[in-house]
């Protein structure tokens, strides 16, 4: 299991931007676990979120070019907006493209799910 919470460290996804179209996502796999997701913007720019829900740190997935969810069913935009409550979007990871490879840096602090965390209905 790959823990996004201790090392810091440059990361190779497997993935080639170049070969991403505009508004695309992908599933960013690492030791057969989903750890991000990486969106190419309309301006070919490389946005990756970390895969953990603002709300409880589980895991995401995809359904209907959204960011779902399933534990409670928050929901993302694509570039990682919180439809439910706003000022908690998805966490954005460190990337970088070196010879059509993506590489991601892993944070080295843990993600605080509840310092200052919104009250809520769920």
């Amino acid at each position: 299991m790959v823990n996004l919470d201790v090392a810091k460290k440059w990361i190779k996804t497997g993935i080639d931007p170049s070969a991403m179209s505009p508004n695309s996502i992908k599933e960013i796999e690492i030791n057969s676990e989903i750890v991000g997701y990486a969106k190419k913007n309309n301006d070919n720019k490389i946005i990756v979120f970390q895969n953990k829900c603002s709300h409880m740190g589980d895991p995401l997935r995809i359904s209907n070019q959204k960011i779902i969810c399933p534990t409670h069913g928050w929901t993302y935009t694509t570039d990682g907006e919180n439809v439910n409550i706003c000022e908690l979007g998805l966490r954005r990871l460190d990337s970088k493209t070196e010879q059509n490879e993506l590489f991601i840096e892993i944070p080295t602090k843990p993600l605080n799910l509840t310092k200052g965390h919104p009250s809520h209905p769920l």
